[in-house]
């Protein structure tokens, strides 16, 4: 049983319910060996071995995560992967669902990490790609 995109199901409750504020789940699967609860026993000469008591441990609040992702990029919720900045804007990384607009007097390329200041003499609005030359008789800083 899966309960879908961003959710879990919650045990105590036997319900699913959406993870937690910030929290994604990755990608929906099916239960498999490994979501078996492991109980720790042991033989008659102390040598301890690992059984199955046939209860399910996964699909709990454990299969939430907090995305991270690295500069120039973020966290896309319907592929479940890192996606790079579009032009015009930029990503520190971390775990932030979409870009930031790049603010007026930089530029930002499609996968900027952070904003590069325009040049002397030139200038830009906000969510640009690049500079431009200042028209003449401006001045720019």
């Amino acid at each position: 049983c899966d309960c879908g995109q961003n959710r879990y199901l919650d045990r105590s409750m036997g319900d699913c319910i959406d993870c937690p504020d910030g929290q994604v789940k990755p990608h929906s699967r099916n239960r498999t060996v490994d979501d078996y609860v492991l109980v720790e026993a042991s033989f008659a000469d102390k040598t301890t071995y690992y059984d199955s008591d046939l209860s399910w441990v996964g699909f709990n609040s454990s299969l939430c995560k907090t995305p991270s992702c690295g500069g120039g990029k973020y966290y896309d919720v319907v592929s479940h992967s890192c996606r790079a900045c579009s032009s015009g804007s930029y990503s520190v990384g971390g775990s932030i669902t979409e870009c930031i607009s790049c603010p007026a007097g930089s530029s930002c390329t499609a996968g900027a990490a952070m904003p590069q200041p325009c040049q002397a003499g030139t200038y830009s609005g906000a969510a640009s790609s690049k500079c431009v030359e200042s028209p003449p008789g401006y001045v720019t800083p």
